[in-house]
């Protein structure tokens, strides 16, 4: 099936709050990945986000998609 509206950065993004400090690399990372998912028009509640440990571990919750949780330890 195929998706007739364009999806844009918007459409990736959570109102989730990032407490990243200012200038830390993280926010560039996110929003490459959100750029590259728009360009790829890749549908938000099929793409899965794998993260770390540490302040990126929280990229997943940034993230437009399904939420189910998997953790792994």
């Amino acid at each position: 099936m195929e998706r007739k509206i364009k999806l844009t950065i918007n459409d990736y993004k959570t109102n989730v709050w990032v407490d990243w400090c200012p200038g830390c690399g993280n926010y560039g990372i996110l929003s490459a990945m959100y750029q590259a998912f728009a360009d790829l028009q890749l549908e938000p509640e099929k793409t899965v986000v794998v993260s770390g440990i540490g302040c990126s571990g929280k990229t997943p919750a940034l993230h437009k998609r399904d939420w189910r949780t998997y953790a792994a330890w």
